[in-house]
């Protein structure tokens, strides 16, 4: 106990309840524990903050479960859909469940959406009922249509930027890395943004967002053979037309611009450095912070910081301040320089265990407590989704087939799932032998455990028994 360091959590009331959640009794052991709320978990909670506050947002959120709830009820419709679907030529998919408690469950539905539209006008057209024709004059919209395809490119950014958080390799310092780099990325693709202070310049829409705008303006909104509609909405003055679809285009980039602002707004609301409390003094570790230090800054670079760790680990580190002047800030700053300009040419951000991992051997040797503190900072994990795959290989593990699994059988099944080296089929190496990292890693110790223990031949014997003569 007197090992850990931090604990992550999805922030539910009992983990990190004041008196009695897990993070609480948790301290009381051992009174070092730094507790953090899941960074993958945050990001979903922005993202379904933004749709709750949303008029147009909460009624496509609505449409999504309305039309899968449609199909789930019959099994007669889901093969109509799919006949239409091979009779269209158009690939088969499935209409996706929305999910409250999954990550971003939303962006596969709004894709999954997307993805069909063209087929779901064409088979709720031929639907009676009320259902059916409320469905269809949702998906006859125009800006439900134009709203999808935003909404899908929007939701990527931030699916992208929750595959980051749910990374192995991630550390607690790269969250914020990740964080600037695609909440930019969404500001100059969806808002009204300046470039070097100049201007005030519109969303920088994808090719397909574009093709699709001008598709529907030259068309008078004829699309896959069904003529969309305009409706008024929000500032809208008046009857609107497709003759006057650009000025509605430009309404409507406003209302993109206003939505994805404020969905940055609600991310960095729930991603405030002063939310991680003592943990985000561990920012000067960072290599993207390091790499920015001017040369006449780096006398005094994070001595605050390090003066708040040191007190804190008092007992367990030592002398951090004196090494960290004297022997580590000077080398990691001009080796975090270095790295910086090598990930540019690349194209890579610059990440925390990667960087750490080329610098550990100075650091160990001539700065041994500085680098006691950036392991402290490489093990506390800035998201829970490690802990969510062991569940979800447990569950797989343990089926209702092998419902009586041993715990202890259990464990070694999951420690070889999660852990273990990727297990190669003969067909599908193309580079280099199947089960090579097996045979090199697995093998050769299975094998000496295996002759360490005493053999019966008469026991082990696959032919028949050998007789046995009694007395």
């Amino acid at each position: 106990m007197k090992k850990i360091v931090g604990f992550t959590s999805d922030g539910a009331s009992v983990m990190v309840g004041e008196h009695k959640g897990v993070a609480a009794l948790l301290k009381k052991e051992c009174p070092g524990v730094l507790s953090l709320h899941c960074a993958a978990h945050k990001l979903a909670l922005s993202c379904a903050d933004l749709f709750k506050g949303d008029e147009e947002l909460l009624l496509l959120d609505g449409m999504i479960s309305k039309i899968y709830g449609y199909f789930k009820v019959s099994p007669l419709r889901r093969e109509d859909l799919r006949s239409l679907q091979e009779l269209l030529k158009a690939k088969e998919y499935k209409l996706l469940k929305p999910h409250a408690v999954r990550w971003l469950s939303r962006a596969r539905c709004i894709r999954r959406l997307k993805e069909l539209y063209p087929v779901l006008l064409e088979y709720f057209k031929q639907e009676t009922g009320p259902n059916a024709e409320a469905i269809y004059s949702w998906l006859k919209n125009a800006h439900n249509l134009i709203l999808t395809y935003i909404l899908d490119e929007i939701l990527d950014v931030t699916a992208r930027l929750s595959c980051c958080f749910q990374s192995s390799d991630l550390a607690l310092v790269d969250v914020n890395t990740w964080l600037e780099g695609e909440l930019k990325l969404l500001e100059m693709k969806f808002t009204y943004h300046k470039i070097s202070g100049k201007g005030n310049l519109p969303p920088e829409f994808s090719k397909a967002i574009n093709e699709l705008l001008a598709s529907l303006k030259e068309s008078g909104g004829r699309w896959h053979g069904h003529d969309l509609h305009l409706s008024v909405q929000g500032t809208d003055e008046g009857a609107v037309s497709w003759a006057t679809f650009g000025a509605e285009l430009f309404r409507k980039k406003k209302y993109i611009s206003t939505l994805c602002t404020d969905l940055i707004a609600l991310i960095r609301e729930r991603f405030p450095k002063e939310a991680l409390g003592l943990a985000a003094h561990f920012r000067i570790l960072s290599p993207e912070e390091l790499a920015g230090v001017g040369d006449d800054e780096i006398e005094e670079y994070g001595l605050e910081d390090i003066k708040t760790l040191g007190e804190w680990y008092t007992g367990r580190i030592g002398h951090l301040r004196e090494q960290w002047i004297t022997r580590a800030v000077h080398k990691l700053v001009q080796a975090a320089k270095k790295a910086k300009k090598k990930a540019e040419e690349k194209d890579l951000p610059l990440l925390a265990r990667e960087f750490y991992k080329k610098e550990r051997g100075w650091l160990k040797a001539g700065a041994p407590e500085v680098w006691k503190l950036i392991q402290i900072m490489l093990v506390m994990q800035p998201a829970s989704a490690e802990v969510e795959r062991g569940f979800s290989a447990m569950n797989d593990i343990k089926s209702s087939e092998r419902n009586l699994l041993d715990i202890s059988t259990l464990d070694k099944l999951m420690r070889v799932r999660l852990c273990g080296p990727e297990i190669r089929i003969q067909h599908q190496a193309a580079d280099r032998p199947p089960y090579e990292e097996f045979d090199a890693c697995i093998l050769p110790l299975a094998l000496k455990h295996w002759h360490s223990k005493k053999r019966c031949p008469e026991r082990s014997c696959h032919g028949p028994r050998p007789k046995r003569v009694k007395g």
